[in-house]
């Protein structure tokens, strides 16, 4: 699924709901700011930013979408 700048609040949650909830859905790809806030993606269990944001609270945001209160997992994160 993706997460960016340009969907709607709606397409948001369905692209979160499909990664939440369908086992075949593997890969989140998401913009840094659509997906630091209101999201849950404790489906994952390893975040791989390609490129940062110059505020690193954002960054430290976007990776709290998926270490989250119900994460089973050991989360990793990792900064290419």
């Amino acid at each position: 699924v993706v997460i960016y700048g340009g969907m709607t609040d709606d397409e948001k949650l369905k692209s979160q709901t499909k990664f939440q909830r369908k086992k075949e859905c593997k890969i989140c790809i998401a913009n840094i700011h659509a997906a630091g806030t209101t999201i849950n993606l404790t489906a994952a269990h390893h975040v791989l930013f390609a490129e940062v944001d110059w505020v690193p609270g954002n960054n430290a945001q976007a990776a709290m979408r998926v270490h989250r209160i119900g994460q089973k997992h050991p989360v990793l994160v990792r900064f290419a």
